[in-house]
């Protein structure tokens, strides 16, 4: 995994999140879960039933923590895209 992606997670403000973020971030759940694309996929599953109002930001939240679990890493990352305020369960 590149270190740009993750050094960038935890230095970057949210007023600051630009697209490229977003990529750097999906670039790394896509390294993270090289092994099981399923885990990624799946999250690009969540991301698209939220952006079609299917879910909502509590659903998730739930849902991705529970996919990121063990993942600290992922997690704090998914964190920087969330409105201030959000919590994620756990």
């Amino acid at each position: 995994m590149s270190a740009r992606p993750a050094a960038r997670a935890a230095t970057t403000n949210r007023s600051e999140l630009g697209i490229g973020d977003a990529f750097d971030f999906l670039q790394m759940v896509r390294l993270e879960y090289a092994s099981d694309q399923r885990v990624y996929q799946d999250f690009l599953v969540i991301l698209d039933r939220f952006r079609a109002r299917e879910i909502s930001l509590a659903d998730v939240c739930e849902q991705v923590a529970a996919l990121f679990d063990g993942r600290p890493q992922l997690l704090a990352g998914f964190r920087r895209f969330l409105p201030a305020g959000t919590t994620l369960p756990g």
